[in-house]
């Protein structure tokens, strides 16, 4: 393809080089763009500009708000888990492991407390991003571990009667 320069720019050159040829263009059409076409485009161009940039910083600002909160969401999810697994794991080893040999451990297991210390779910805005990043399994991990967490908590309390009757009658 042959290189060709744009007729603009010819245009350009031609005025810009040879000054009698300024005196083909109409004087009060180059004084009308300069005092009113000129200033307008200007403006609104600017105008356009600046609500473009605005607008992007705005995206952008608000892109890196939900960013960030989508972090704060992992890190206290994530948090939250660790506190439930310490203590599930500190009932187990503290009221369950010392009994591990004993024939009827059952019975030689201690009181288990009746509430979790933990009382909050996990929280709903985690599933929201685990669905956005199409994480169903994620989903459905994190809501059957925070179902049996509380689940062992009550499964605690609805035994803890029975147990304390049935030390008693021994």
């Amino acid at each position: 393809m042959p290189n060709t320069t744009p007729p603009h720019k010819l245009a350009i050159f031609f005025f810009a080089f040879f000054p009698a040829s300024t005196n083909l263009v109409d004087q009060v059409l180059v004084s009308y763009t300069k005092d009113v076409i000129g200033p307008i485009v200007t403006g609104l161009g600017g105008a356009m500009l600046g609500a473009s940039a605005a607008f992007y910083f705005q995206r952008t600002s608000e892109a890196a708000k939900e960013y960030n909160n989508s972090v704060r969401v992992l890190r206290l999810v994530k948090l939250q888990l660790i506190q439930k697994l310490g203590e599930l794991t500190s009932i187990k080893k503290h009221s369950v492991l010392q009994h591990e040999n004993d024939q009827q451990r059952f019975m030689a297991v201690g009181p288990l407390p009746e509430s979790p210390g933990t009382k909050e779910s996990v929280d709903n805005i985690i599933f929201d991003l685990l669905a956005s990043e199409k994480a169903g399994k994620a989903i459905e991990n994190l809501m059957l571990g925070d179902q049996r967490y509380f689940a062992c908590f009550e499964n605690f309390k609805v035994n803890r009667p029975w147990f304390r009757r049935h030390l008693q009658a021994s």
